[in-house]
């Protein structure tokens, strides 16, 4: 989900060294009235720059620390490294600087320096603060139920507020609303009674994001009241805050209720605000989606179009989550394919489709650890009824349990030789997957060789051989003057087919004409050739380029070698994206032998094979046939251009 990210950044923020009134105790520290008020606004404070400017941000928690160290060092300590780990993780995104601190704090609890029970929890709450920064979520939570376990009264409310905020935002990541929004009620409630306006707006907008997307109606509806309890607050009181995160909220709201209109409304006013204030990472990709796709249902394609050109110029996609991306090659495609751009539009398909999978794949990995999970708490269940019925029957409580016990253990060991068969098959099927490939790559490459350069380097070294062995003989000279042209043209063609001034009809038609009149006329071969072209200036890349002409090429060596012939005649004709060249000579004919299209002749050499081959993997098809008038052969290749637009 677009927002799920946004919202887990603002995890630990609300916790930047707070506190509240309460019993004395070496992990809570009590301020005086006047330092807390004065504590307080350089709260708001950070909250308002930590985004845009990050020096003053880290001199401001500095600022908080200084006036701590007058109360309690040790915990300021605690606090201060607790509140440089939320900054580099949540606000500029830099998490080998947040380790840094994060280990520093460990280093403390493992030293024994830490005394109070809030001490270390709070070491533990930030160890899973930074593992969600990492998105590693097992590890976070594992860490905040560690915090939840060392808690004891007097307890730091802060802490117990920010370790169920936490709990909220892994449940929301795993998408369980219900339980997310179950765990954000307290803060939602301390956040209702407007005693730090700034805080508690994020804290209302992350509860619309908790609720909303859940399946439940009762539960969805309460998000969208404190989404709209939010936005009155912040017309009412103008707290200092960032309102884009406010816009592309009520921008999606009105775009899952299927209003368009006030869907891009809001989303303009979120792009406005990002450009009148800029921050660090930013979530300018999801207001812009909003644009996009509001004008896009409305089928407005250009002022779609013009949106999204901004969007691809004033975001790094590098720095996009991967339901951002997907969603960004969703509307890549459907805008391509609206503007008659196949090339672009099957690459924003196939990216799309790569990121479909991944989310699959991620899924399914979240389903197999939950499987896991019901499995251990099933087990526990049994567990604990087998507890209760032994207080009532010793005798069967033993024989239940052991039954338990045997079924949970053969169930264990069958669930994971059955996943570990699994991942092996799938291990081993992408090798061979990988093989096939690299044997692809290698037979490609043997083609190209046969095509271009192996048979004429290889006639150029016998013939030097032959000249060294017999040097008065000037045949052999011819022979490698021949050799030496040969090669010369087939770098001519490399370069040729390298030149993107040549990716164009008029230029593959010229050369194959050129190459085919120069050939036939050695060979004493009446040559003939038409065309028909709408457009020559019509753009052909070079992976379709190459490829007719090789295959061409192909098929003139093959008539001057076996066809007997002694007229060739080309045609040529193009007409929107579809190429189509026939060549036909008055040989001997296929003969009886003929097998298919793809192979036409028994034994066919490797060249016919290429000719296929190659056509095929441009997206286009080869047929050989009788030629009816001189009782030769004719072959037609048909080819569907795709080619590059210029917008």
């Amino acid at each position: 989900m677009r927002i799920i990210r946004s919202i887990i950044l603002f995890i630990g923020m609300i916790l930047i060294n707070s506190c509240r009134s309460g019993q004395q105790d070496s992990g809570i520290i009590h301020l005086s009235a006047a330092d807390s008020v004065y504590k307080d606004s350089l709260r708001t404070w950070y909250l308002t720059i930590r985004s845009f400017a990050q020096d003053s941000a880290v001199t401001v928690i500095q600022a908080i620390k200084a006036l701590e160290d007058q109360y309690d060092p040790i915990t300021s300590k605690v606090r201060y490294y607790n509140s440089m780990v939320a900054h580099y993780t949540y606000a500029v995104l830099q998490p080998n600087t947040a380790q840094l601190y994060a280990d520093s704090l460990w280093d403390m609890l493992r030293s024994g320096e830490l005394v109070s029970h809030n001490q270390e929890a709070r070491v533990y709450y930030t160890r899973g603060m930074y593992y969600i920064g990492r998105e590693l979520y097992d590890s976070a939570i594992y860490y905040n139920l560690q915090t939840l376990s060392i808690l004891k009264p007097p307890v730091d409310s802060t802490l117990f507020y920010g370790i169920y905020e936490t709990i909220s935002g892994l449940y929301a990541q795993q998408k369980n609303f219900e339980k997310a929004f179950f765990y954000y009620r307290p803060i939602i409630e301390q956040a209702e009674q407007l005693k730090h306006p700034a805080i508690d707006v994020y804290v209302l907008i992350n509860a619309f994001c908790y609720a909303f997307p859940s399946d439940n109606d009762s539960i969805k509806n309460l998000g969208g009241i404190y989404l709209f309890k939010a936005k009155h607050i912040i017309d009412s009181l103008h707290p200092q805050i960032d309102l884009s995160k406010l816009y592309n909220n009520l921008s999606y709201y009105y775009a899952a209720m299927n209003k368009p209109d006030s869907a891009r409304y809001y989303g303009l006013r979120a792009l406005k605000n990002y450009k009148e204030h800029p921050v660090a990472n930013s979530k300018q990709e999801i207001a812009y989606y909003q644009v996009v796709s509001s004008y896009t249902k409305q089928k407005d394609y250009p002022a779609a179009f013009r949106v999204f050109k901004e969007m691809q110029q004033q975001t790094d996609t590098g720095k996009y989550s991967r339901d951002n991306l997907k969603d960004y090659y969703e509307l890549a495609y459907l805008l391509a394919r609206t503007r008659g751009t196949p090339t672009k539009a099957l690459l924003a398909l196939e990216r799309h489709t790569y990121l479909l999978d991944e989310i699959n794949k991620y899924e399914n990995d979240k389903q197999l650890q939950n499987y896991d999970t019901r499995m251990k708490e099933l087990a526990n269940e049994n567990f604990v009824k087998a507890k209760e019925y032994e207080a009532k029957n010793q005798r069967y409580y033993i024989i239940l349990l052991t039954v338990i016990v045997f079924l949970t253990l053969i169930s264990s060991v069958y669930v994971y030789f059955y996943w570990k068969k699994k991942r092996l098959l799938a291990q081993r099927e992408q090798e061979y997957k990988h093989q096939n490939q690299l044997l692809e790559e290698r037979n490609r490459i043997s083609r190209e060789m046969h095509d271009d350069l192996g048979t004429t380097l290889t006639s150029t070294l016998i013939a030097i051989e032959m000249l060294e062995e017999f040097p008065d003989e000037k045949e052999h000279l011819h022979l490698i003057r021949h050799a030496a042209s040969n090669l010369h043209q087939q770098v001519n063609d490399i370069i040729w087919n390298l030149n993107i001034q040549d990716d164009n009809i008029r230029s593959l038609n010229n050369y194959m004409i050129l190459f085919a009149k120069d050939f036939l006329t050695q060979a004493q071969i009446a040559f003939q050739w038409e065309e028909d072209i709408e457009n020559e200036d019509k753009i052909i890349l070079a992976l379709q380029r190459r490829p007719i002409y090789l295959s061409f090429k192909e098929l003139i060596h093959n008539i001057v070698k076996h066809a007997r012939a002694t007229e060739v005649k080309l045609y040529i004709r193009a007409s929107g994206n579809h190429y189509h060249l026939s060549v036909s000579d008055n040989g001997i004919g296929q003969g009886q032998s003929k097998q298919s299209d793809t192979f036409p002749f028994k034994g066919g050499g490797y060249g016919l094979q290429n000719i296929s081959r190659n056509i095929e993997k441009i997206c286009g098809k080869v047929k050989w046939m009788p030629c009816v008038d001189t009782g030769g052969t004719k072959v037609s290749i048909d080819i569907s251009i795709i080619a590059e637009v210029n917008e």
